[in-house]
């Protein structure tokens, strides 16, 4: 019978721990209003287009165009309506975990996060970063937490840069000194890739135009819904 009740104790005591547990604080905790991502471009056929989120593997997503429909993905096609259209800027207001302090006029930096409706995941958005190719591009990539990933920012235009040094390496996030210069760096380009699965993805290029002739310069303008 003692042990027994000990059993029970130690139970109850687990079942207490799991109910108090605090999920770790996130270094940008604070969501802009929604907004959607639109391609800005000298090609008409990809001017204005909405990007979404695509699936590449399960529980990572890229940004893709709405060309990507129409290609198979992983033996069934993408749904006619994209489920993610919409996405958010989670930020800080602590200005010292921030570029602002040397770069104020380009605005607030964060981390573009998306969430599914009515999935588990509407407690802990999806957050972007980089998933470097054999290609010498990025495929932008959404996943869960805000671990790893790549700080950007919209400018008075609303259009969405990374944040760079001179030499054209990227930030880390919350790496601030203040005798180095930053700078806007806007080297995104939509091109049919193949991460996991074959889309036409918006990618990033840290050098010149991508070897890849299907890639096509573009930017990424913000729309408030």
């Amino acid at each position: 019978m003692r042990s027994l009740i000990f059993g029970i104790l130690a139970f109850m005591a687990a079942i207490s721990t799991a109910v108090t547990y605090d999920i770790p604080k996130q270094p940008f905790p604070e969501e802009s209003p929604p907004f959607k991502l639109v391609l800005l471009s000298s090609n008409s056929s990809l001017d204005g287009m909405t990007l979404f989120a695509c699936r590449q593997v399960i529980l990572t997503d890229s940004l893709c165009t709405v060309n990507s429909r129409d290609m198979p993905h992983m033996g069934r096609p993408v749904p006619d309506t994209p489920r993610v259209t919409t996405f958010h800027l989670n930020y800080t207001t602590e200005p010292e975990a921030t570029h602002q302090q040397v770069s104020p006029d380009l605005g607030v930096e964060g981390i573009l996060t998306r969430h599914y409706a009515n999935y588990y995941t509407d407690w802990m958005p999806a957050s972007m970063r980089l998933g470097y190719t054999r290609a010498g591009h990025a495929v932008t990539l959404f996943r869960g937490g805000q671990e790893r990933a790549t700080v950007v920012g919209f400018d008075k235009e609303d259009k969405l840069f990374l944040w760079g040094r001179d030499d054209g390496s990227l930030m880390p996030q919350h790496e601030v000194t203040e005798d180095e210069c930053y700078t806007a760096v806007y080297h995104w380009y939509v091109c049919m890739t193949k991460w996991m699965t074959e889309f036409e993805t918006v990618v990033w290029s840290s050098g010149d135009k991508p070897d890849d002739p299907t890639c096509q310069k573009v930017d990424i303008k913000r729309v408030f819904i």
